[in-house]
C-alpha cells in the first residue's frame, strides 16, 4: 500500500503521512487484506456467473376435497421438506476422484434471476390465488388480496409467462467485491467479538472494513490496529457504531431470497375462506336444483311452494358431491438463479 511507495518521499512528507489518521487507517486495512485470512469468506464463495444461472423446473400440485380444505387451518401449502428443498435447488459437486459428491449453495442467499410459469391447470369451480416462493405478490383481486398468480375457474394454460424478473447486477457486483458475505451473515462471517476485552477481530475483506476505509478521515485510528493473519482489530464502540449502518446498506442494496422454506400457498380469491367458497358453490348448485323442480311443477300445473322429498334428496346429494369431489391445481415453474455464497 502507500507505505511501500514512499522511496522518494522527503522526511516532511513521511512525517505528514505518519500523522494522517486516514492514511493510517487505509494502510492498516490494506496490509491486512494482503495477509492470509482464515476468518474471511472468499474461500467459501460460490463462483457463480451472471450469464450462466442455475435452472430448475419445479412441479407444484394441490389435490384435495373442499370438505378437507374447509377444515384446515390456514392456506393449503405445497411445501417440500428442508432436505427435499436442498435436493431441488442446491448444486451437486464432486469433491474427489472417487466420485464423492456434496451439495453446495447457501439457501438463504439466492440471487433470483427469474421465475417463469410454463403451464397451469385448475379444475376448481372458482378462481384460486397462489403465493409463490420468490415471486412478488403483485396480482390483486376484487377484495384487495394480493397473489403471485391467479388461476381462473376450470382453466388450462400452456402459455409461458414470466412471473418474476429481478435486476441482479448489483448482487453480482457485491459478490465480486465482498465474496461470501450477505446481510444475514455480516455479524458472524469473518467476525470474532472479544467482548471481555472490548474489541472485535474482523476479516479485512469484510464490508465493515470497506466502510471504515471510506470514512477513515473521520475515525479515531487508535480504535483500529492490524493483527496477524489478515485481521483488523476494531474497538467494540466503533464496531457497534458501524455494524448497523453497514447491515442496513447491504440489506437495501442487495436483494437475496431465502429458499430454506420455499413453498406455494393456495386460497380462493373471491371468498375469505375455503368453507365460504364451498358454501357459495353448494348454494349455487342447490338453487339450480330447486329452480329445476319449480319449473317442472309449473309445467305440470302442480302447486308450487312445497318441497318434495326428491328435491330434498337431490339437494343433499349436491352438498355431499361438492364436498367429497377431489379438485386439482398444477403449476410448472422454471427458476433461474445463483447462490451468493456457498
Amino acid at each position: 500500500m502507500s507505505g511501500r511507495q514512499n522511496g522518494g518521499a522527503t522526511s516532511e512528507q513521511l512525517l505528514a503521512q505518519q500523522s494522517n489518521p486516514a492514511l493510517d487507517t487505509l494502510a492498516t486495512i490494506g496490509a491486512a487484506s494482503e495477509a492470509n485470512d482464515p476468518l474471511g469468506g472468499a474461500s467459501t464463495f460460490c463462483t457463480s456467473n451472471i450469464a450462466n444461472p442455475i435452472e430448475r423446473t419445479v412441479h407444484v400440485s394441490l389435490r384435495d376435497t373442499l370438505d378437507n380444505l374447509a377444515q384446515r387451518r390456514g392456506a393449503p401449502t405445497w411445501a417440500p421438506s428442508p432436505a427435499a428443498l436442498k435436493r431441488i435447488f442446491q448444486q451437486t459437486k464432486f469433491v474427489d476422484l472417487g466420485g464423492k459428491a456434496e451439495r453446495h449453495g447457501d439457501m438463504k442467499s439466492v440471487v433470483l434471476h427469474s421465475v417463469t410459469l410454463e403451464n397451469a391447470t385448475s379444475d376448481f369451480p372458482f378462481a384460486i390465488g397462489a403465493r409463490i416462493a420468490g415471486v412478488d405478490a403483485n396480482t390483486y383481486t376484487l377484495n384487495g388480496e394480493a397473489f403471485s398468480h391467479v388461476l381462473p375457474p376450470s382453466s388450462v394454460s400452456t402459455s409461458v409467462r414470466t412471473l418474476q424478473e429481478d435486476d441482479v447486477k448489483s448482487a453480482y457486483e457485491f459478490s465480486q467485491k465482498f465474496p461470501g458475505y450477505t446481510a444475514d451473515n455480516l455479524a458472524i462471517k469473518g467476525v470474532h467479538e472479544v467482548t471481555d476485552r472490548n474489541f472485535a477481530l474482523v476479516a479485512a475483506d469484510h464490508p465493515i472494513c470497506a466502510a471504515i476505509q471510506e470514512n477513515a478521515a473521520n475515525l479515531q485510528t487508535g480504535e483500529i490496529s492490524m493483527m496477524p493473519e489478515g485481521l483488523v482489530k476494531i474497538h467494540s464502540n466503533l464496531y457497534k457504531t458501524m455494524a448497523p449502518a453497514v447491515h442496513a446498506q447491504v440489506s437495501s442494496q442487495l436483494r437475496v431470497r431465502d429458499f430454506t422454506t420455499a413453498a406455494v400457498a393456495f386460497q380462493p380469491t373471491e371468498y375469505p375462506t375455503w368453507s365460504a367458497a364451498k358454501s357459495a358453490m353448494v348454494k349455487q348448485q342447490q338453487d339450480a336444483v330447486r329452480q329445476s323442480y319449480k319449473n317442472e311443477g309449473v309445467a305440470l300445473g302442480a302447486a308450487t311452494g312445497a318441497i318434495s322429498n326428491e328435491e330434498k334428496l337431490d339437494c343433499a346429494r349436491v352438498e355431499a358431491t361438492a364436498g367429497h369431489t377431489p379438485h386439482n391445481v398444477n403449476l410448472t415453474l422454471k427458476y433461474r438463479y445463483n447462490f451468493l455464497a456457498e
